[in-house]
């Protein structure tokens, strides 16, 4: 690929980026709510399709326990994560790229019943200082998930290695 393709390649995912994450800014709006999070997960703001299926299927599977470190690679507006502190105890670091989701699951964390065990941390996987931001906030992890975000990235292999480095030995 010339340099000039590759250029105009990287400009395409970015702005592809920028209209998926103003579509995800609006997450949390009425619209939203009525249409999707009232009808489909009793009020809880998910915006993937397996709401708390998907995730009492995750957290069962991984066992997770009040000792468990969970980490979400593009929490979004956080209720995900909210989701899993409650049902399991566990504590949870949720990383998302867009800051203004991060700023958006803040407010998630103050609804929690147990804030404490729930943080949020902006930057990209993508990124060596986001993945350093992480592993300095939480070490090891016992769970690193992902739910309806490697189409987002440019790189999901790279993406899916660095999330897998967060794991102690034996996660998942």
């Amino acid at each position: 690929m010339t340099t000039a393709a590759a250029r105009q390649t990287s400009r395409v995912t970015q702005d592809a980026l920028r209209a998926w994450n103003a579509v995800y800014n609006a997450a949390d709006n009425i619209i939203w709510q009525l249409g999707v999070y009232e009808a489909a997960h009793d009020g809880w703001q998910f915006t993937n399709i397996g709401g708390k299926t998907v995730l009492s299927f995750i957290g069962e599977y991984s066992r997770l326990t009040g000792n468990s470190v969970v980490v979400e690679i593009g929490c979004g507006l956080g209720d995900t994560c909210r989701y899993l502190v409650e049902r399991f105890g566990c504590r949870v670091v949720g990383f998302d790229m867009n800051a203004a989701q991060i700023r958006n699951a803040e407010l998630t964390r103050q609804r929690c019943a147990t804030p404490d065990k729930l943080q949020f941390v902006h930057g990209s996987i993508e990124s060596p200082a986001g993945l350093d931001a992480l592993a300095s906030s939480n070490g090891s992890a016992d769970l690193v998930y992902t739910l309806d975000v490697l189409m987002l990235v440019e790189d999901p292999g790279a993406a899916i290695r660095s999330a897998a480095s967060l794991l102690r030995k034996g996660g998942r």
